[in-house]
């Protein structure tokens, strides 16, 4: 199960580094030949814990609309291709105010 976690978590991550880059697509060989890890049927735990760590209050959190994973990719140009899975999920959480901010898109569709 770890090593979902890991190939999911490196999508994340990645999606942050990446950021507004211009990304070119892989091409259909190296898709059909990339290494995705083991489907996360924990994706839900997996973000959750995640979450967790950035969150201001994480025990406020309302998570709702989840959808995913499926299978995608990040990156391109220097750093090369990272491929896994992705999901999105509404959150709506309290900041440090103590109200909720609203539900704010936590998604990687943009770069699958």
């Amino acid at each position: 199960m770890k090593d979902s976690g890991i190939h999911f978590f490196m999508i994340i991550s990645l999606v942050t580094l990446v950021g507004c880059a211009a990304l070119h697509e892989p091409t259909s060989e190296q898709i059909e030949l990339a290494n995705y890890g083991r489907y996360p049927d924990n994706y839900k735990e997996i973000v959750t814990n995640f979450m967790s760590d950035l969150l201001f209050d994480p025990y406020s959190a309302v998570y709702s609309g989840w959808c995913g994973p499926k299978k995608g990719w990040v990156g391109g140009g220097l750093l090369g291709y990272k491929f896994g899975y992705g999901a999105c999920v509404k959150i709506n959480a309290k900041n440090r105010m103590g109200g909720y901010v609203g539900e704010k898109l936590l998604s990687s569709d943009n770069y699958f």
